[in-house]
C-alpha cells in the first residue's frame, strides 16, 4: 500500500512531527510505502524521515507517487494535499487538539477521524458536528524505549520543574500560575524551555531559568524532578515514561498530578478541576507522585498505538457520500487557510536567511 502523510511542517521535533515520525515507522514495518507531504522541512528531517525508508516531498513540489491511502494533519496540508490525490482515495485524518490550527478540514473527502482524545473527539463531534461514528479514539504514542529512566528512590532536596511545551496563548495563565508557585516555594526552581515564548511573560527570578530548545528532551526531562504542561501533552506523556511525576493543568491554572484515575478527566483542560500548585510542589508529594511509568505502558505506548493507527488505515474504503453538514466544516475554514496560505512563501523565505537554530540534540 503507498500512503502519503500530510502535515504542517517537519522542521522540528513539535508534538505532530513527531507523531509523524512515529507513524511512518509504523507503515514502514507493515510493509508499505510512504511519501510524508509538508508545508515546511529541513534537511535534517529529511534525511531521518529516509533513514526510516520513506521520502519526503515539501510543497509545491509534486507527490513522487500517486497513493492509495492518505493521513492528513492540520487544516491548511490537509487541503493542499487532498487537491493533489483522487476522490476515489481513502483518507484518514488525525487530530491533535481543540484549537483553530488543528481543526478538520475538507470534511466530505475524510473517511475517517482520529483524536489523540476523548476531549478532542468531543470537539470534533460538539463544535464540527461530525458523527460519532467517524471518530475514534487513539491516544498519542511514545517511544517507550527511548523514554526510560530508574524509579525515583528519594525525595528531592530542591524540587526542579520543567516546563517545555510550545508557547501558546492558551497556555499563557497555565504557565504564569506554575512560575508564581515556584517563586513561593523557596525549594523549588522552574525551567522554561524558550519555544516561541514572549518576552516579559515570566517573574524575574534568579531560581527560574530559560533555556533553548534542543533535540534531547529526554535529557532534559531526566535532570528534573517535576514535568508540567497543560492537560496531559506529549511532554507529560514522555516525563510518566520516564517515572517523572507529571503536573497537569488546567487553563485556569489549577493543578493535579496524571494518575490512574484521572487520566480522562486532566484531558478536558478546559474544564473546572485541580488545585493549587504551590503544595504540589513539596518534596514528599513529588515523591509520592512519582514512579507512574506503569501508565505510560499501559496507555501511550507508540508501538501499540501506532498499531491501531495503522489498522484503521488499512481496513478504511471510501464512503459512498458524506452528510451535507460536513460542507460546513471546510466554509469555516477558508479564510483563516486563503490568510496561511499567502504566508507560505514568506515563512519558507525567512526559514531560508534566518533557520531555526540547530538542534543538538533528539526530540
Amino acid at each position: 500500500m503507498k500512503v502519503v502523510v500530510g502535515l504542517t511542517k517537519l522542521n522540528d521535533y513539535t508534538g505532530s512531527e513527531v507523531y509523524c515520525l512515529e507513524l511512518v515507522k509504523a507503515l514502514r514495518s507493515a510493509g508499505h510505502e510512504v511519501e510524508v507531504f509538508a508545508l515546511y522541512g529541513s534537511s535534517e528531517l529529511e534525511a531521518e524521515v529516509e533513514q526510516l525508508g520513506a521520502s519526503l516531498c515539501v510543497f509545491p513540489q509534486p507527490l513522487r507517487r500517486s497513493p492509495d491511502h492518505v493521513v492528513c494533519m492540520q487544516p491548511l496540508p490537509s487541503a493542499l494535499l487532498l487537491r493533489r490525490v483522487g476522490r476515489d482515495v481513502p483518507v484518514l485524518s488525525v487530530v491533535h487538539g481543540a484549537i483553530a490550527s488543528e481543526a478538520p478540514v475538507r470534511a466530505s473527502r475524510v473517511d475517517r477521524w482520529i483524536a489523540v482524545s476523548s476531549f478532542v473527539a468531543d470537539r470534533l463531534i460538539e463544535a464540527e458536528g461530525l458523527r460519532r461514528d467517524d471518530v475514534v479514539v487513539v491516544p498519542n504514542g511514545i517511544d517507550l524505549t527511548r523514554f526510560s529512566a530508574p524509579p525515583v528512590a528519594v525525595e528531592p532536596p530542591r524540587v526542579r520543574v520543567l516546563w517545555a511545551s510550545t508557547y501558546l496563548p492558551l497556555r499563557r495563565k497555565a504557565l504564569q500560575a506554575l512560575a508564581s508557585a515556584v517563586v513561593a516555594r523557596p525549594n523549588a526552581e522552574l525551567t522554561v524551555v524558550a519555544d516561541r515564548l514572549p518576552s516579559g511573560l515570566l517573574p524575574d527570578s534568579d531560581r527560574i531559568r530559560v533555556v533553548d530548545k534542543t533535540r534531547d528532551v529526554a535529557e532534559l526531562i531526566r535532570s528534573h524532578d517535576v514535568v508540567a504542561g497543560l492537560g496531559p501533552g506529549r511532554i507529560l506523556l514522555e516525563a510518566l515514561a520516564m517515572n517523572r511525576p507529571a503536573l497537569c493543568l488546567n487553563v485556569d491554572g489549577r493543578a493535579l498530578y496524571l494518575e490512574e484515575k484521572n487520566i480522562e478527566l486532566v484531558e478536558y483542560y478546559a474544564d473546572d478541576w485541580g488545585g493549587a500548585i504551590e503544595p504540589l510542589l513539596d518534596p514528599s508529594v513529588v515523591l509520592a507522585n512519582a514512579n507512574r511509568r506503569h501508565l505510560a505502558e499501559a496507555h501511550y505506548d507508540a508501538g501499540v498505538n501506532m498499531r491501531r493507527v495503522v489498522e484503521s488505515l488499512e481496513r478504511l474504503t471510501r464512503r459512498g457520500s458524506s452528510p451535507l453538514g460536513y460542507r460546513r466544516v471546510t466554509l469555516r475554514r477558508l479564510p483563516s487557510m486563503a490568510r496561511d496560505l499567502a504566508l507560505v512563501p514568506w515563512l519558507k523565505y525567512r526559514l531560508r536567511v534566518a533557520p531555526l537554530k540547530p538542534l543538538l540534540n533528539r526530540r
